[in-house]
């Protein structure tokens, strides 16, 4: 099993503050925070909420919100700014718009966070220093001491893997991965750690679980491979930590139902989704063949547009399924569109949803990520009168697409590396308790990584980002593993001299 840590070894919240630091190295250069143009729609239901709070904080906060009244439409994701679809996102002022359902208001409240820097960089700067905190505690239960090694590793993963660009970045993504890797160490761990640390650990997972919703579908499938692993008595997780795992999921999809009634009281309408399972299954054949065989007697909404598809996923949902009330109805016909081309073929769309996985698994780069005008985030900016997003404009690397280039072709390489080391450790003999303790630690954040992919592939379409957020756990996993097997390594050859000296 993973080892306790050293008593002498550094505090990992006092080595994650540098670690965190070193995250946001590209950050620091472009003067501002990274902005996903969805990233706009977050801080607007962060800033909404924060004002509400002002009452209670007021010097606090009026000190360090962002000034200028700001509209919903300011705010629109970027493919509704980019198609004109702004309506989505409000219409009328803040009394009366339809919120965006899958935009979590707890996400927000950390993206628009008022202290001591004007937002978004105190949200920014304690999303890096939470990720990085997580690695430190990975690293303090499989390879010990946390020190120059981990701030060396840190650096490296920040200037040269997707680390350092979803740290930075005012969007959820990166807490897909800090979820995946809090969960590996409290399974691999759960003994060796003290309790404070436990209970940090598990406050992660439970932000990570409301950040974005395909975090708590990755972590909720988690827990439920965990129990019947257990229940079958292949893996000798403790049940203790399945329940206190889906205990915290359940406090999520409790804290989540409650944001989204409290967004649809302020907003007059109930939160908007998109049809993300018609828009996969008709961009991916088989809901096409379904609408050629079925319609119009079938009755669906997409029926309705025929003649219009078949269209890439994304245009499906951010242009062909206007107007609002069209979209409500795509929405509220998804599921059952979805069942109903299932029995349509099911071999074809098992096949889709099988070969969208697999897809999934391996676009770890940043060609379709990048915060540049070339994929509308200029639309996004200069739509919007909001002092922020003139800052994003503004940003050194705003038009940097050679950084995204240069980020995709290191992280390929280190993501290969990464699988390459994790091998060679896996095939080593067990010289010592370290890298023997590693392997449930590498299996469920592995794990954790090909249900990432699933959940986005299927559910979603295939896509670079959804991937690329976690990715950077394969370099991370693999120089922790190497680390322990360093040490174990050194130990033994000691060994080996004090024997026969």
């Amino acid at each position: 099993m993973i080892v306790a840590a050293s008593s002498r070894s550094a505090s990992p919240y006092l080595m994650a503050c540098l670690g965190g630091l070193l995250l946001l190295i590209y950050v620091f250069v472009n003067g501002v925070p990274f902005f996903y143009p969805d990233a706009f729609v977050y801080f607007y239901y962060g800033e909404s909420a924060w004002e509400k709070l002002g009452s209670t904080l007021p010097d606090f906060w009026w000190a360090t919100a962002p000034s200028g009244g700001v509209s919903p439409e300011a705010f629109a994701p970027l493919d509704e700014l980019s198609t004109g679809n702004t309506a989505s996102v409000g219409t009328g002022g803040k009394d009366n718009w339809t919120p965006r359902a899958g935009r979590s208001v707890y996400y927000g409240l950390l993206s628009a966070l008022p202290g001591i820097f004007s937002p978004p960089w105190n949200g920014v700067i304690l999303q890096a220093y939470c990720s990085a905190l997580t690695v430190a505690f990975a690293w303090r239960a499989a390879a010990g001491a946390v020190g120059a090694g981990y701030l060396v590793a840190m650096a490296a993963l920040g200037v040269l893997s997707t680390f350092g660009i979803f740290a930075s970045t005012a969007m959820p993504d990166v807490w897909a991965a800090v979820g995946i890797l809090a969960v590996a160490v409290l399974v691999a761990a759960r003994d060796r750690i003290g309790r404070i640390d436990r209970i940090v650990l598990w406050g992660l997972v439970l932000f990570a679980a409301l950040a974005h919703s395909s975090h708590l579908l990755v972590l909720g499938i988690l827990g439920v491979l965990f129990g019947v692993l257990r229940a079958a008595k292949v893996a000798p997780i403790a049940w203790v930590t399945i329940g206190k795992l889906f205990a915290v999921l359940v406090a999520a999809v409790g804290l989540e139902m409650a944001a989204q009634a409290a967004i649809a009281r302020a907003a007059g309408n109930q939160p908007l989704g998109l049809p993300f399972l018609t828009a996969h299954l008709v961009d991916g054949g088989p809901g096409m063949d379904f609408i050629r065989d079925a319609c119009p007697d079938a009755g669906f909404a997409v029926c309705e547009g025929a003649d219009r598809l078949p269209v890439e996923w994304r245009e499906f949902l951010f242009r062909f399924s206007v107007p609002l009330d069209y979209q409500r109805r795509l929405v509220d016909e998804d599921a059952s569109f979805a069942l109903a081309t299932l029995r349509h073929d099911p071999l074809a769309v098992i096949g889709l949803a099988l070969r969208d996985a697999a897809r999934q698994t391996v676009m770890i780069g940043l060609v379709t990520t990048p915060i540049r005008s070339a994929i509308g985030e200029r639309a996004a900016a200069e739509q919007s009168s909001a002092p922020l997003a003139q800052r994003v404009r503004a940003g050194r690397l705003y038009d940097a697409d050679w950084l995204y280039r240069f980020l995709s072709i290191t992280n390929m390489a280190l993501v290969l590396a990464g699988l390459a080391a994790l091998g060679f450790v896996a095939t080593r003999p067990d010289l010592g308790t370290r890298a023997g303790g590693l392997r449930p630690f590498l299996v469920v954040s592995i794990t954790g990584l090909l249900l990432n992919a699933a959940v986005c592939g299927v559910l979603a379409s295939p896509y670079d980002r959804f991937q690329a957020r976690v990715a950077w756990l394969v370099p991370v996993l693999a120089i922790i593993a190497l680390a322990a097997y360093s040490q174990d390594r050194r130990l033994y050859l000691r060994g080996r001299e004090t024997r026969y000296s």
